[in-house]
């Protein structure tokens, strides 16, 4: 009998251990360098307050309220935030997002407040399809985040315009700026003086519109 030598099995073995001890190795260094998980996201909703009912309807017809217009940064669903002293820098948070897109958070806010306000019989958006007898539009300036040293605060500031249909006429061009301290320095209390800051806008706005 022929017996055939087996040549190079000792070396596939010390090649197999070599590999599974780098493998080992690996993971452990990769585990070491991971780091903490990253910060949970948050996400928040506009709370706006309705003014008081309007004893009489300033507008005698429907009103539809335009998707609120806003610069590209201001687009999208991350929370906008700026030092108290830096006018021109603006950054955007990456785990604290509206739960929505900003701008259609705040024309759904504009619809309802503006609807219990009474401002007129009817109020829609342009997603139902109605004929509408006035079109209100309107384009954030500023809806951000103050970071001070000690404190933050809410901005915002919207120019809105009121356009009659039936003569393409402007009935109401106007912006309005709300600055309002938040209590504490979380966001989230940010969040609730954004509110109040926009529940004032629009409590303006009401008080304007009434007022023609």
């Amino acid at each position: 009998m022929i017996r055939r030598a087996r040549f190079g099995s000792g070396a596939r073995r010390r090649t197999d251990r070599a590999i599974h001890f780098g493998l080992g190795v690996a993971i452990v260094l990769c585990l070491g360098c991971a780091g903490p998980p990253p910060p949970a996201d948050h996400f928040y909703r506009l709370t706006v307050a309705p003014p008081p009912r309007l004893a009489r309807m300033p507008l005698a017809g429907r009103l539809e309220v335009e998707r609120v217009r806003a610069a590209a940064i201001g687009q999208g669903r991350r929370i906008a935030y700026r030092a108290a002293d830096e006018a021109n820098e603006i950054g955007l948070y990456s785990y604290h997002h509206w739960v929505d897109p900003l701008p259609t958070m705040i024309q759904g806010a504009l619809g309802r407040v503006l609807w219990e306000a009474g401002i007129a019989p009817e109020v829609s958006v342009p997603a139902l399809h109605l004929e509408p007898d006035y079109v209100l539009y309107g384009r954030v300036v500023a809806f951000e985040r103050l970071v001070g040293e000690v404190t933050s605060a809410g901005l915002v500031e919207i120019e809105f315009s009121l356009v009659r249909e039936a003569d393409h006429s402007l009935v109401l061009q106007r912006t309005y700026r709300e600055e309002v301290e938040a209590e504490t320095s979380t966001v989230l209390a940010t969040v609730e003086a954004l509110s109040s800051a926009l529940s004032r806008v629009v409590a303006n706005l009401v008080r304007d519109l009434s007022e023609n």
